[in-house]
């Protein structure tokens, strides 16, 4: 939906006090996520138009079966109004589901803003991050281990491991996991299968504080669910398409060389 239709939307939703049926499944672009789609557009003259409403004016609020939110990352700052419109989003919603490229490849601030707004019931506050989180660099570091198969990669592993029990999260919650006592009983084997090892990393990765809200897919893991195969096929320039890519690369060159005064113009020309 775009701009004029979500505030329809909203204006709809407020006189009618529902939302309307025909746009029970929307698509809501991040660009529309902001202040005036959360709190109305205000005429300039001091006074709220109330012709323009906002998310927040909703009474009694919508409510949404589910919330989807592709390229989550977007929101890892708190501070943004696309967070906020996020948010609301998500207090009023049964189910939310964020989905990322790259949900682990932020820093731990990232990551906290993105699992408090997803879980508020589980991750309360920033020490309750950081105390479920200690533990997970171990744990990681165990499963490289095993992965990459380094030499005495068993007892590599549960020395990670035991690195754990040292932290409160791990102590508490881990340790006591019956997994994780299945997990050093057979690392202590002398000889492991491959789909022992496999099974090990499995139920290790399970470990992880945030196993339960963050699901991981590798590349290895789809295989070629959905490889890209990529095919060049080749086309003749017409007249006019030739006369304008030579005439756009001639000025190019000629821009450049009065900028840089360089002889690379032709390195710069690939670039």
């Amino acid at each position: 939906i775009d701009g004029p239709t979500l505030r329809r939307i909203i204006s709809d939703t407020c006189r009618d006090g529902v939302w309307p049926e025909r746009y029970n499944k929307a698509i809501i672009p991040y660009s529309l996520l902001g202040h005036d789609t959360l709190y109305g557009s205000n005429p300039g003259n001091g006074m709220w138009n109330r012709s323009n409403p906002g998310l927040t004016d909703i009474d009694p609020a919508p409510y949404f079966d589910m919330v989807i939110v592709d390229e989550a990352h977007h929101i890892r700052h708190d501070n943004t109004q696309a967070y906020a419109a996020v948010k609301y989003l998500c207090d009023h919603a049964e189910a939310v589901i964020f989905l990322t490229a790259t949900p682990l490849q932020t820093s731990d601030q990232d990551l906290y803003t993105l699992l408090n707004l997803l879980r508020p019931d589980m991750i309360l506050d920033k020490e309750t991050f950081a105390m479920m989180a200690k533990p997970n660099p171990y744990i990681n570091q165990a499963v490289h281990a095993i992965r990459t198969q380094t030499e005495n990669w068993a007892d590599t592993a549960v020395a990670f491991l035991k690195k754990v029990e040292h932290t409160q999260w791990g102590r508490n919650v881990i340790v006591p996991n019956p997994i994780y006592q299945t997990i050093m009983a057979k690392l202590s084997q002398k000889e492991l299968s491959r789909e022992e090892r496999v099974q090990i990393i499995s139920d290790i990765e399970c470990l992880h504080s945030f196993s339960g809200i963050i699901n991981r897919t590798r590349r290895q893991d789809i295989q070629d669910f959905c490889l890209r195969r990529s095919h060049t096929i080749e086309t003749a320039f017409t007249k006019d398409q030739r006369e304008l890519h030579d005439e756009l690369l001639q000025f190019e060159a000629e821009a450049l060389s009065v900028l840089h005064d360089s002889k690379s113009i032709l390195f710069m020309m690939g670039m």
